[in-house]
C-alpha cells in the first residue's frame, strides 16, 4: 500500500512525517508530494489531518508572528513534538491543539473531560509537562514518556 501526504515543511525544516504515520496504518511505502491530498485504502486516525492542518499553520509563521520578537519553529522542536506525539499517541486519542511558542519551541494542549495536559517543546527540543485532573496535579521538567501515555488514554474521543 502507498500513501500520499501534503506536508509543505516551512523555512528548511525537514522531519520524517511520515514515518510518524507507519505506526497508526501499517503501511510499506510513503510518498511525499506538495498539494497532495492525504489518502490511503486504510483508515488513519482521526487526529491526524487536524494535526496536519495545525502544524502547518506554526510553520508558516515568520520572524516577529508576534508582532513583536516571536521566532519561527525550530527544526528542534518540530522534530520533538512528532517524536512525543508518534510515542504517546493512541489511535483514539483527541488531537492537541498546537500553539507556537515565542522562543521558537511548540506547546501541544489536550483541555478535556476535565483534563487539562500540556507539553512544552523548547526552541532546544527539551520537553516539559504539566497535567491536572480536578484536584490532581503533577508537572515535570523532562519527559514523562509513560505518564504522558497514561493521561492520553483518557483523553480518547469516546470520552471528549
Amino acid at each position: 500500500m502507498t500513501i500520499a501526504i501534503q506536508w509543505p515543511l516551512m523555512g528548511g525544516v525537514s522531519v520524517s512525517f511520515p514515518d510518524f504515520l507507519k505506526k497508526f496504518i501499517g503501511i510499506s511505502t510513503v510518498a511525499v508530494e506538495s498539494k497532495a491530498d492525504v489518502w490511503s485504502d486504510r483508515t488513519l486516525p482521526p487526529w491526524i489531518n487536524p494535526l496536519i492542518e495545525q502544524f502547518q499553520r506554526v510553520l508558516a509563521l515568520n520572524e516577529g508572528w508576534d508582532g513583536a520578537s516571536a521566532r519561527p519553529i525550530t527544526s528542534d522542536a518540530l522534530a520533538t513534538a512528532l517524536t512525543v506525539l508518534e510515542e504517546t499517541m493512541a489511535w483514539d486519542t483527541l488531537a492537541p491543539k498546537v500553539v507556537p511558542v515565542t522562543d521558537g519551541g511548540i506547546q501541544l494542549e489536550w483541555h478535556c473531560a476535565g483534563v487539562d495536559l500540556e507539553v512544552y517543546v523548547d526552541s532546544g527540543g527539551r520537553v516539559s509537562a504539566w497535567c491536572r485532573e480536578g484536584s490532581r496535579e503533577w508537572e515535570e521538567d523532562f519527559y514523562p514518556r509513560s505518564r504522558l501515555r497514561k493521561e492520553l488514554s483518557l483523553l480518547s474521543n469516546a470520552f471528549c
